[in-house]
């Protein structure tokens, strides 16, 4: 079954000065002046909730699909910052035309490395001057839009009929959006490719035999250790030292264990902004693969037949004792550290990368 083409959603910014709040209010279908000029103001077509919780939504049916408005707060923050994330601005400018204030906007534009694609609406007058004055009106605004244009700045004229072809700039954007997207799905996939590569040697800290290392020889002991084993509770020892495992691979702040993979695997997901694209909540994505490894390791290291018995640690009261218990079972702790290292030598890096090769498929399915 083919995949689903994933609708482009890209986010514009409406800036300028409050005339840009009249623009909104006519898609909104609602007053101008209902809005708080010191809070972002979202407008989209389909219901979606902003990223900033503290911001304000609103649905409209004159939002064109894939199109998410942002009216920009008056703020004191850099403009270009301000702009981050965003693929389109429409920068709207009310009588005076060819203000200061719009000059600042568009030289700051014009210094980002990575600006967006951009254009310049002249609204008129809420209220309109008398009919004695349109003529110089009309004329004073035509003197604009050339002077914006001759710097190459596309312009649209309130009342032109025209105006909702601002949204025409979507075409091209997605189209460089899609390029920029394939462009870091070959990023994406030359990263999970070195992970595999990376994981296998030795140098990945998984694999390494120091002494806190899950592979070395201090894991060893840590993991079958009497004190462990009895602590657990559990009256089985393939039991007791799953149990014992799985708190050393897991545990936050300990070198060399499951928390460096889950690390490589954020990075490999963050080096691109392909997760941002899908949507994709890289926190819980990771804590998912948790959940995933957690699981893969019950299910590699299940207990066998052949070790599943029970013991009475009242019997079992010393390590001396427990040493000689071991000797008994008949290599049962060599079988558990040769299954263990299979888990970390295979079944991590196959529940990884099984996982990110489904992510970028399913991405590459919805960019083409």
């Amino acid at each position: 079954m083919m995949e689903p083409a994933l609708l482009l959603h890209t986010q514009w910014a409406l800036a300028g000065d409050r005339s840009r709040y009249r623009f909104a209010a006519a898609l909104a279908e609602r007053p101008a002046g209902s809005w708080d000029a010191k809070e972002a103001v979202w407008l989209a077509g389909e219901a979606s909730a902003p990223e900033d919780t503290s911001a304000v939504f609103v649905q409209s049916r004159n939002v064109p699909p894939g199109i998410r408005l942002c009216l920009l707060p008056d703020s004191t923050a850099v403009w270009n910052v301000q702009l981050a994330g965003f693929r389109c601005c429409i920068v709207f400018e009310e009588f005076p035309w060819q203000k200061e204030s719009t000059e600042m906007l568009l030289r700051a534009w014009r210094s980002m490395p990575s600006r967006p694609a951009l254009t310049l609406v002249l609204m008129r007058q809420e209220h309109r001057a008398g009919s004695t004055d349109l003529d110089s009106i009309d004329a004073t605004l035509e003197e604009a839009r050339r002077a914006y244009a001759a710097q190459g700045i596309p312009v649209l004229v309130e009342g032109s009929g025209q105006l909702l072809d601002v949204f025409s700039m979507r075409d091209s954007v997605i189209q460089k959006y899609r390029e920029d997207l394939r462009g870091q799905l070959v990023t994406l996939r030359d990263r999970i490719e070195d992970f595999s590569d990376y994981y296998c040697k030795e140098e990945f800290p998984v694999h390494r035999t120091a002494a806190r290392g899950c592979l070395g020889m201090g894991a060893k002991d840590e993991i079958i250790s009497y004190a462990v084993a009895r602590a657990s509770g559990e009256t089985c020892l393939w039991a007791a030292w799953n149990k014992a495992a799985l708190g050393l691979l897991f545990a936050a702040g300990r070198p060399g264990n499951m928390c460096e993979v889950l690390r490589a695997y954020e990075d490999i997901l963050r080096a691109t902004q392909l997760p941002a694209f899908a949507e994709m909540d890289v926190p819980a994505a990771c804590i998912q693969l948790e959940a995933a490894l957690k699981a893969a390791f019950l299910s590699h290291m299940v207990v066998p037949p052949a070790y599943d018995r029970r013991i009475s640690w009242d019997e079992v009261r010393s390590a001396g004792a427990y040493a000689g218990l071991l000797r008994n079972r008949k290599g049962e702790h060599i079988a558990y550290w040769k299954k263990y290292k299979e888990f970390l030598a295979e079944v991590v890096e196959s529940v990884c990368m099984e996982r990110l090769d489904g992510y970028y498929r399913h991405w590459e399915g919805m960019i083409s």
